[in-house]
């Protein structure tokens, strides 16, 4: 069975997050990974997965660029919550797809906290 997205799991010595498949490219048995340091996700056996928890990134509005044009995280979103983080969220591949047409540009790589921008 596969975990569900924005969850840290661990698989061969290194950290990653749970992410949609929103093209159903991995097997049922698999679920989909962004490692710390990559941009897309590769499906890993959900069987040899670690998991440790929620991932709860916090977002900040100005760690996180709002306001600073291109430098701007394209995952920054704002919803009735206040701002919230979509990097690993059913918005993922439609932000992703959409950063031509917007002014962020910004798309990290580094697992949460560590994409967050120097204050």
């Amino acid at each position: 069975m596969r975990l569900i997205p924005q969850q840290i799991v661990e698989y061969d010595g290194r950290r990653g997050v749970t992410c949609p498949d929103f093209m159903n490219c991995c097997d049922p048995d698999e679920t989909p990974v962004v490692f710390d340091g990559e941009s897309s996700f590769r499906g890993v056996l959900t069987a040899s997965l670690t998991q440790i928890g929620p991932e709860q990134a916090v977002p900040d509005l100005k760690r996180c660029g709002a306001g600073r044009s291109a430098d701007c995280c394209i995952f920054l979103t704002i919803g009735p919550r206040g701002a919230e983080c979509a990097r690993f969220s059913s918005l993922r591949y439609t932000l992703i797809f959409k950063k031509d047409t917007m002014t962020a540009k910004r798309e990290p790589t580094t697992l949460y906290p560590g994409c967050l921008l120097d204050a």
